[in-house]
C-alpha cells in the first residue's frame, strides 16, 4: 500500500444552487353566468283528422315489394319527413330501419314522391316535421 499523499487534490467549486422563482398562482375569476332556460317550443298542433288522413294515405299508397315478400322480409320502417301545408313533402330521412333495405327504400320513395293530404284550416303552421311508421307484415 502506498501512504496517503501529502499534497491535496484540487477541487472544483460548484456554483451555489439558486432556487427558481415560484410563480404565484394566477387567480381564476369567474362570474356566474345568468342563464334563463329557453322554454321548450310548443308542440305543433296536429289535427286528429289530418293524422287519420295521413294514415289512410300511407295505407293506400304502401306497396309490399314482391322481392321482399319472396325473401320473407317484414318489419316497421320509421321515416322522418317534413311536409308543407299543401301536402308537398320537402324532406325525408330514415329514422329507424326495418332491417330490410328494400322495405326501407320503398317507404322512403313512397313518401318522397308522394303528395300527402293538405293541412286543414286549424293547422296554421307552414310546415310540419313528423315521424311516421310504415308496417310490413306477411300474412300466415
Amino acid at each position: 500500500m502506498h501512504p496517503p499523499s501529502a499534497t491535496p487534490r484540487p477541487t472544483t467549486a460548484l456554483p451555489p444552487r439558486v432556487a427558481a422563482p415560484i410563480a404565484a398562482p394566477i387567480p381564476v375569476v369567474s362570474a356566474p353566468v345568468a342563464t334563463t332556460p329557453e322554454p321548450p317550443a310548443p308542440a305543433p298542433h296536429i289535427s286528429p283528422d289530418w293524422r287519420r288522413s295521413l294514415g289512410a294515405w300511407i295505407g293506400a299508397n304502401r306497396v309490399y315489394p314482391e322481392d321482399a315478400r319472396r325473401n320473407g322480409d317484414q318489419g316497421t320502417v320509421a321515416v322522418r319527413l317534413t311536409v308543407d301545408r299543401l301536402g308537398h313533402v320537402t324532406s325525408v330521412e330514415l329514422a329507424r330501419s326495418s332491417g330490410a333495405a328494400l322495405l326501407d327504400a320503398t317507404s322512403l320513395a313512397m313518401l318522397k314522391n308522394g303528395s300527402l293530404p293538405p293541412f286543414p284550416p286549424e293547422m296554421t303552421q307552414d310546415s310540419l316535421t313528423i315521424t311516421v311508421q310504415v308496417h310490413y307484415a306477411l300474412a300466415n
